[in-house]
């Protein structure tokens, strides 16, 4: 196990994002210009017009069985969590493909693009940047 503290003071953000966003590359611009390389994602909503992921095929053995996937919506976003190390967010997601009428759990991969909008809740341990 890990224990990873915050060393300094922690600052939370809320991103509003939009139509055609890439919610992976808006997390990580957020963090190359906060200076941030530890967090949380500590919520998520929203709809995605692509959702890019990846799922564990197997729970024993020596790896996990990643499978990719890759689908367009209209997708429905009910829960997005996970944690930032070394500068990489590892969100995890719940969805639902209204059209095909499927759910989608798993973790987001880069490619996921915003149909609408979405809101990603962050807490970060490590900022550096100065705000006034």
């Amino acid at each position: 196990m890990q224990v990873i503290p915050a060393e300094q003071e922690t600052r939370t953000l809320l991103l509003v994002l939009e139509r055609g966003d890439d919610v992976v590359a808006c997390v990580k611009d957020v963090l190359a210009r906060e200076g941030a390389q530890t967090g949380l994602v500590t919520a998520g909503i929203g709809s995605f017009s692509v959702l890019q992921m990846h799922t564990i095929t197997r729970a024993h053995g020596e790896s996990a069985g990643d499978v990719q996937m890759e689908t367009e919506g209209p997708i429905e976003v009910g829960s997005m969590l996970g944690s930032i190390q070394n500068g990489e967010p590892h969100i995890h997601f719940v969805a639902h493909h209204t059209a095909d009428d499927r759910i989608f759990i798993g973790h987001l991969e880069p490619g996921s693009i915003v149909a609408w909008r979405a809101e990603v809740g962050l807490i970060l341990f490590d900022a550096t940047a100065m705000h006034g």
